[in-house]
């Protein structure tokens, strides 16, 4: 949400050379090296030597994480936002008004969420809300509402989620039009939108999406919204325009450094592709999506391409090697809590002849 100047003038990775360049001056030239340290011990931190003031390391690590995250690189984004974490504790101590913990809980929540572990991700949202009602800041109300929301509907709560969703813009727009939280969440409500059947829902939470990204100047956001849109063209059968709107994103993701997003486009490709009957294909770019999935650590894109690749290896003439990746991907969802993939590999096992095991 924050971010929100790399996709103007550089791509991530270029970006996040920079970070870590200055991470590295900054360590060798620090009298001594930052590890840890106690609130009391605060005066080594800022010794008139030091190359920079706490707050400004707490923004540089800070800075470092979200480009890791924009990019995809969850277990590496954990490791940078804990150790900011632990330099926000410091910094803050005891104060009143905990600006930088708050900021800190809200990210480590979306990190447990690419990381897919739901139930800490929820648990980390909790105290970002208890934390908050110490801050009073309606922004971070607004997108700890729109992670809530999103944890709902991968837990296949639609109608809680859509409620939550409503309610989070809502917020958003009256605390001072966070376009690129809106945005964000705005793709995410149209997906949800597409599971609950309502694709004129659909298409204007994609159209106001994509219009709050181009007016901000988010080339990120914009890439993720046109996925959405080609989901949107595939689940109406305009299979030609899914195409195109799938592959522009995926460049687009290529370019910026997003591979995160260019997993999703993936398993997108893949379903286009199970649409066509083209189950070879299908297989292919499902397994493409699950090398970057286990390359970056994305537990919920894990579970997605697993289930894909499922489908398209029983389709492919492999039944039961297709049923092993539906059991897998089960199994998966079920332990994330991504009831919502969860469910679905059990229809299609329940496709291919197996009995159900649900309670």
């Amino acid at each position: 949400m924050e971010s929100n100047t790399v996709p103007r003038w550089t791509t991530y990775p270029d970006y996040i050379r920079f970070g870590l360049r200055l991470v590295d001056l900054v360590k060798q030239l620090s009298p001594g090296l930052w590890s840890f340290r106690e609130p009391h011990e605060l005066e080594e931190i800022e010794a008139p030597a030091a190359p920079l003031y706490a707050d400004e390391l707490a923004f540089l690590y800070n800075d470092v994480g979200l480009t890791l995250c924009a990019e995809g690189y969850m277990p590496d984004t954990l490791a940078v936002w804990e150790q900011g974490f632990e330099i926000n504790r410091i910094l803050e101590g005891t104060a009143a008004v905990p600006w930088y913990t708050l900021q800190s809980q809200l990210h480590l929540g979306h990190t447990f969420l690419e990381l897919g572990n739901l139930p800490v991700a929820a648990q980390y949202l909790e105290e970002t809300a208890r934390t908050n009602h110490k801050v009073q800041d309606q922004d971070y109300r607004g997108r700890i509402a729109g992670y809530q929301a999103l944890i709902s509907y991968y837990r296949g709560y639609f109608e809680e989620a859509d409620a939550m969703f409503e309610e989070a813009l809502g917020i958003l727009k009256w605390a001072g039009g966070n376009a690129r939280a809106q945005s964000f969440f705005l793709s995410h409500r149209a997906k949800l939108a597409m599971v609950m059947r309502d694709f004129d829902k659909a298409a204007e939470y994609v159209a106001s999406s994509r219009a709050l990204a181009a007016s901000g100047r988010a080339d990120d956001l914009l890439t993720y919204a046109r996925t959405v849109e080609g989901r949107l063209h595939r689940e109406l059968g305009a299979f030609a325009k899914a195409n195109f709107e799938y592959h522009a994103s995926l460049a687009e993701a290529h370019r910026l450094g997003i591979r995160r997003l260019e997993a999703e486009i993936l398993t997108g490709l893949s379903r286009l592709a199970l649409s066509l009957e083209d189950a070879a294909l299908a297989r292919r770019r499902s397994m493409a999506a699950l090398g970057i999935a286990n390359e970056l650590g994305l537990g919920l894109r894990q579970t997605q391409s697993m289930l894909v690749l499922g489908v398209a290896t029983a389709r492919a003439g492999q039944p039961e090697l297709g049923r092993s990746y539906l059991r897998l991907a089960k199994r998966l969802g079920g332990e994330q809590e991504y009831w919502l993939r969860s469910r679905e590999a059990e229809e299609h096992l329940q496709k291919l002849g197996e009995e159900s095991t649900s309670r």
